[in-house]
């Protein structure tokens, strides 16, 4: 029963004491928050996006006549095993030789590369830039890169298709790569990081976790007494009785009489 008492008696005091500093606590989250929108907006520097999406034929290559008997056909068959070998693709582009050889083409085919706007790419480097993956589990993949000039995001793009041309001819025997964009890949326009609503909201609600706990810790630390109530509470027996504070004005001590020297 003491315990439960105990309890109540520290939430009682955790609750009081969010009320009392309700405005510091809105203070905190609403400094927390514009830090966050001032640091995000005006000393993260902006990221751009740029994709492509190619489609790899799975048939491998046959003699002359075969070719012009399916030369406008595709079979079911050619169609699932492109899209089982989707995954396979993804590992071969992503092959430290392949991403080696892309980051070459890129730094002497890239015009802001070579006038020194941007420095030179390595494939470690153009590894973390790249994203790759199957669209909706079909043959077709998308690959999206992404850096701080937009540009140089498109540039990555036409080397990496140039690159699956010759690497995935050659590895996998597939009859052609082709680029659904083709030579009319859009340069990003709009930054798609940093997520400026995103992380003002994120660092708003710490600063106001951490305003409350720190408000919630003092309040449950808080041992004075606040009104007679608390009093009883605490001994566990009513109070029969108040003794009243009664200011009384001090007595003025009587002034010193001076005495005079008569010569």
């Amino acid at each position: 029963m003491k315990q439960d008492f105990e309890l109540t008696v520290n939430l009682n005091k955790i609750f009081e004491s969010l009320i009392r500093n309700v405005i510091p606590i809105i203070l905190v989250t609403l400094l927390c928050g514009g830090a966050a929108f001032a640091y995000t907006s005006f000393f993260v520097e902006k990221e751009y996006s740029a994709s492509v999406s190619i489609i790899v034929d799975n048939r491998s290559t046959m003699d002359e006549t075969e070719k012009e008997d399916t030369s406008n056909k595709k079979t079911n068959t050619d169609i699932t095993a492109s899209r089982m070998m989707a995954k396979t693709y993804i590992a071969i582009l992503k092959n430290k030789t392949v991403l080696a050889s892309v980051a070459d083409r890129v730094n002497t085919s890239s015009e802001i590369v070579q006038n020194g706007n941007v420095k030179p790419i390595s494939a470690e480097k153009l590894n973390s830039m790249l994203s790759m993956s199957s669209v909706n589990e079909t043959e077709i993949l998308q690959i999206s890169a992404q850096t701080t000039n937009p540009q140089l995001c498109v540039d990555i793009c036409y080397a990496i298709v140039d690159e699956a041309k010759i690497v995935l001819q050659r590895t996998m025997n597939t009859l052609t790569v082709n680029s659904i964009e083709g030579d009319n890949i859009l340069i990003p326009t709009s930054p798609v990081a940093p997520n400026i609503a995103s992380n003002t909201a994120i660092f708003a609600f710490l600063g106001f976790l951490v305003s409350c706990a720190v408000f919630a810790i003092i309040g449950s630390f808080d041992l004075r007494v606040k009104a007679t109530d608390d009093i009883s509470k605490i001994i566990g027996y009513p109070i029969i009785g108040e003794i009243p504070s009664i200011k009384t004005d001090t007595p003025k001590k009587p002034a010193k009489r001076k005495r005079l020297n008569f010569r």
